[in-house]
């Protein structure tokens, strides 16, 4: 039951990043990169309160909070270089530069946790990671390929990198300290430093118009992608970190299709079916880790 039930809230991150990311592109292109991840780690931080109030003097512990203040200025760098991307690209393209956190994460897991896979579990993994790699590439000509890459590869690795790391340390502080401060804190961290940036570049002032200008942007953005992260570290802590993982990379079919739906953007046959293979396996892979 636990782990079915972690399945479930692992496809409620799903869903959540699916329309979040397509709530932060339109922020980050209205109001900037700082600013929108600002909103998130203000909104996010005040939602999440009410939930971790009794776990707070966990977080003064001094292992425990070295740890999480961590987590949160790894979160800042990492967000900083999604946002970007989100900003210049395709939502429905850009969702999937970073998927090479998804080998990097089940590394971690396996060689850390010592997680094991079973041959299914492994197989359906493997048709995420594909049905992703369909949706990021825009050509299938080798030519045309290597010149998609070359524009944005360097940020591609770090970015996965970071990212891999990052579900990494998230599911170690779900497990050891708890699921809610796991996120708050690095809320929290994030929240303060895109502050001062924003203080730094003498931007402060816009910050409150800006909020009146699009507030249900900005509101969508920073709902959607707590709510997505919370799930996400509820199912680290009682499940496997690597099929979790597996599970929520799955997000960016959703962002592709919300990409034609609402912004109308042209995607190529293969993209599709990268789409529907990667929900597919999704799915099959959270009900029968279930």
């Amino acid at each position: 039951m636990v782990l079915e039930t972690a399945s479930l809230i692992a496809l409620a991150a799903v869903i959540c990043w699916g329309f979040g990311d397509y709530f932060i592109q339109q922020t980050v292109r209205k109001i900037g990169s700082v600013q929108s991840l600002f909103f998130i780690g203000l909104i996010g931080s005040i939602l999440m309160l009410p939930l971790v109030w009794t776990e707070l003097p966990l977080a003064f512990q001094p292992e425990n909070a070295l740890f999480l203040i961590g987590i949160g200025v790894l979160t800042f760098i990492v967000a900083l270089i999604l946002f970007e991307s989100l900003k210049e690209g395709k939502l429905s393209v850009v969702d999937v530069i970073f998927e090479f956190e998804l080998p990097i994460t089940v590394l971690l897991a396996l060689f850390f946790f010592g997680e094991q896979l079973t041959l299914i579990q492994g197989f359906l993994i493997g048709l995420i990671f594909v049905g992703i790699l369909l949706i990021a590439l825009e050509h299938l000509h080798i030519k045309k390929i290597v010149h998609s890459l070359e524009k944005g590869v360097l940020l591609a690795l770090i970015g996965s990198v970071g990212m891999g790391f990052l579900n990494f340390y998230t599911a170690s502080a779900s497990r050891t300290i708890t699921p809610g401060l796991a996120i708050f804190v690095p809320w929290v961290i994030y929240g303060t430093l895109s502050l001062a940036v924003i203080m730094m570049r003498k931007e402060t002032h816009s910050l409150w118009s800006n909020f009146r200008k699009y507030p249900h942007i900005i509101l969508g953005q920073s709902i959607l992608d707590s709510l997505a992260w919370m799930f996400f570290a509820v199912a680290l802590s009682q499940h496997s970190a690597a099929i979790v993982t597996a599970i929520t990379e799955s997000y960016p079919a959703l962002a592709l299709f919300l990409g034609v739906w609402f912004n109308k953007e042209k995607i190529a046959s293969h993209q599709m079916i990268g789409a529907a293979v990667a929900l597919g396996a999704c799915v099959i892979l959270a009900f029968y880790a279930g």
